[in-house]
């Protein structure tokens, strides 16, 4: 457009080209963003599990014996409040029992994840577990140890995630 010799505005070419780029850039930024958001949970899930590992190591260091305990996630119910909006556990859903409390573990600040101790009488299992970006994919965390011949042997943390 023209006027007095002089233009002014945008053509509707470089309005749609303006909007094409970026239209690339969000395809490109919303997913990394959204990887990144997804792994700044992590940490939680690594800590806590550590948390459990050291307080099944140090109950057997004392006692030569595993905290027992069967498989059940505390608490019961994931923390998501609808596809893609994962939301945390109040402090107040940990359910205390005589196991953590042998562990030394508990949860005084809201969480994510769910959280599971295995133990027999030859080995142990911290677990982990949660839908970090509410897509429905689990992310697990496991750290575990078994006796052999009366030592406590560890294993490294292992992280079973879609979490790319």
């Amino acid at each position: 457009m023209t006027n007095n010799g002089k233009q002014r505005g945008f053509t509707l070419i470089e309005m749609m080209v303006v909007v094409a780029i970026i239209g690339v850039l969000a395809a490109v930024a919303i997913p990394t963003f959204q990887k990144y958001v997804k792994k700044s949970k992590s940490p939680e899930a690594k800590l806590n599990v550590e948390r459990m590992y050291y307080g099944g190591k140090a109950y057997y260091e004392a006692t030569q014996n595993f905290v027992l305990r069967a498989s059940s996630l505390v608490p019961a119910t994931r923390a998501c409040a609808g596809a893609g909006l994962p939301q945390r556990h109040a402090a107040s859903a940990w359910v205390d029992s005589p196991t953590w409390e042998a562990l030394s573990f508990e949860m005084n600040d809201p969480f994510f994840l769910q959280y599971d101790y295995i133990g027999t009488p030859t080995s142990m299992q911290a677990i982990g577990r949660g839908d970090l970006d509410c897509d429905t994919v689990l992310s697990t965390f496991t750290h575990g140890a078994t006796q052999v011949n009366g030592a406590f042997v560890g294993t490294p943390m292992l992280i079973v995630s879609g979490e790319e």
